[in-house]
């Protein structure tokens, strides 16, 4: 069954203030306004779209918990609107005064469906903006699907993509900033997790303005083709996909066609990669 996707990627609010935000802000709520009922079967949004820019701990809470926390009430109602799910990622609240960088994915009702608390956090994420990592990997049914999540800074890491592989997921969700890395290495980057995952990865990003940097919100499928690529300006792509349809290539030369995420999983050695903790590796090094 196919899914029609639809990723904003909104301007990028330079100069980190209030009014800023709001105005980034104000971009995403005209883009969902343009949008016609079943235009779309998913809609994604991009990292911290309820304080975009925003980055003093003091700042981001408070606006978190007013004015962005009115925003993601009128996404949310916009998308139970359009019959469309919708997903992105927040700063907030998690308990007392533990603060998280959550993607979370509403269904066309407007009911959570699935949150994942981003594990990797950046060093600006913990200090000065005073996040806190999350603790588990997340895989989730969404319709007929199995839906994980990686949340910017997440995708410089492969072995959380080797998990993500594991439990299956057909989609990867990919809320991000990424403002300095080059566009072809973001580019490059999802199209690598992709093949490794054997999953459709959905990037959700801002435009930073510039044609070689940041920006890129992109359909990447799993046999590494971009399906749909945002440039550097602010845009709304639309693709549909059938996340059901997985990379099929030869297991070896002249061997039978085989899926390519079961080729991978049936010759995994987990245990080789990394047996040893850091300290365990440096008192005895490779000889």
């Amino acid at each position: 069954m196919s899914v029609r996707i639809t990723i904003l990627q909104p301007p990028y609010p330079h100069a980190e203030t209030i009014a800023a935000a709001r105005e980034c802000q104000a971009w995403v709520l005209d883009r969902l306004a343009a949008l016609h009922p079943e235009d779309a079967d998913l809609i994604v949004l991009p990292e911290y779209v309820n304080v975009p820019g925003l980055e003093a701990q003091e700042i981001v809470r408070q606006y978190a918990e007013t004015e962005g926390a009115a925003f993601i009430e009128r996404v949310i109602a916009r998308g139970a609107e359009l019959r469309s799910a919708i997903t992105l990622s927040m700063a907030t609240r998690s308990q007392g005064d533990i603060w998280v960088n959550r993607a979370v994915l509403y269904d066309t009702a407007g009911t959570q469906v699935t949150s994942y608390d981003k594990i990797h956090l950046t060093d600006a994420e913990v200090d000065p903006m005073g996040m806190s990592p999350g603790t588990k990997v997340v895989a989730s049914n969404w319709q007929s699907y199995t839906v994980g999540f990686a949340i910017c800074f997440d995708l410089y890491f492969p072995e959380y993509f080797a998990t993500l592989s594991g439990l299956g997921v057909d989609l990867i969700i990919c809320p991000t900033y990424q403002r300095s890395e080059s566009a072809e290495r973001i580019c490059h980057q999802c199209q690598v997790r992709a093949v490794d995952t054997g999953a459709y990865l959905l990037r959700s990003s801002y435009a930073i303005g510039t044609e070689d940097t940041g920006g890129r919100s992109l359909i990447a499928a799993p046999d590494g083709r971009l399906l749909g690529v945002a440039a550097g300006e602010p845009q709304v792509l639309s693709v549909t996909v059938d996340p059901q349809q997985k990379f099929n290539h030869h297991a070896s030369y002249g061997k039978p066609m085989t899926e390519h995420r079961s080729l991978i999983e049936s010759h995994r050695c987990p245990d080789m990669y990394r047996p040893n903790s850091p300290a365990s590796r440096a008192a005895d090094p490779p000889r």
